[in-house]
Formats: structure tokens, C-alpha cells, sequence
């Protein structure tokens, strides 16, 4: 089931990574550097929004992980990270925040998508 998804990323790379491989799943993609220039954004909120926890305002996570449900209750939200980053990892685990490890299998990604956009309620389908 195609759907929408934002990935915010500091990676070039890596959102590129994320676009091409969402894209050809079918899914309608769209990315961003920093969160500042999601929140300018004035697009309706996505089905799914992935967001490198590393961007959070001075390191703040659960500033980011408040704010991001309250602005964007209608999207399944993913937190991204590196598997170096073990600290800010744990921290994603204790809160019980779905996260998502980088790097990743290419088919893992496709699944966590396609799973999280099966979840959402009826009248989207």
C-alpha cells in the first residue's frame, strides 16, 4: 500500500538512500536536511515520518519526541539512528520510541514502511 512518507535526515546520503529506496516501493517521498525545514513545510502531515534522533534541538530527545506526536499525531513516527550512537540508542529504548537502526538492509526498511502504513486506521485504506 503506497503512502506518504518525510524523512528528515542530516545525511545526504543517507536521505538520498531513503528516497530512492521508498520511491521505488511507491511510495510518495519527501526530504529534509534539518527539522526547522520540516516545520516550514507546508505540506499535509505524511503516514509516516522518519527523523534522525541526532536532530533533536541541543540533544534534547524528549523535547523532540513531545513535540513531534503534538504536531504530527496522525503520522506513525520513526526515530532514526546509528548503531555507534549506542547512548542516544538506549535512550530511544528506554522511552519504548520506535527507532530504527542504521545501517539497515535495504528490505528492512520496505518492511517497517509497508507494516507501519498496514496499521493505520481503515479510512486510509
Amino acid at each position: 500500500m503506497p503512502g506518504s512518507v518525510v524523512v528528515v535526515d542530516r545525511d545526504d546520503e543517507m536521505r538520498d538512500l531513503f528516497h530512492a529506496v521508498l520511491t521505488r516501493a511507491g511510495h510518495s517521498v519527501r526530504t529534509y536536511s534539518r527539522l526547522d525545514e520540516l516545520s516550514a513545510a507546508p505540506e499535509a502531515p505524511p503516514d509516516v515520518l522518519m527523523v534522525d534522533a541526532a536532530c533533536a534541538p541541543n540533544g534534547d530527545l524528549s523535547a523532540l519526541a513531545s513535540h513531534l506526536p503534538a504536531h504530527y499525531s496522525t503520522s506513525e513516527v520513526v526515530y532514526l539512528v546509528n548503531s555507534s550512537e549506542s547512548a542516544l540508542k538506549r535512550q530511544l529504548e528506554r522511552g519504548r520510541m520506535r527507532h530504527f537502526v542504521r545501517p539497515f538492509q535495504i528490505e528492512d526498511l520496505r518492511e517497517l514502511v509497508s507494516t507501519l502504513l498496514e496499521r493505520r486506521s481503515p479510512a486510509r485504506r
